[in-house]
């Protein structure tokens, strides 16, 4: 059974947008790392936001995000000298 969970985790492709750039994702989750990877960032430069209504969310590195929640599906990089505001 656990073949059938693998095989089936290797057809999932989850729509996500970075910097309104879109991606399919193979994983039910991503790290803050990972949408700096598809930005092609440098995680010592930029930071990662999930967009939100009002107020984004930062994205650590290392924190994974659940992307099945369709609210958790929109990314937005900034570089890390830049003030919010």
């Amino acid at each position: 059974m656990a073949d059938g969970a693998a095989e089936a985790e290797k057809h999932l492709r989850i729509p996500i947008t970075v910097n309104k750039e879109h991606f399919e994702w193979d994983r039910e989750t991503i790290t803050g790392l990972e949408v700096l990877d598809l930005a092609h960032e440098k995680p010592d430069e930029y930071v990662v936001y999930i967009k939100r209504t009002g107020q984004d969310d930062r994205v650590e590195p290392n924190q994974s995000v659940d992307i099945q929640k369709e609210n958790n599906r929109h990314f937005r990089t900034v570089p890390k000298h830049t003030t919010e505001g």
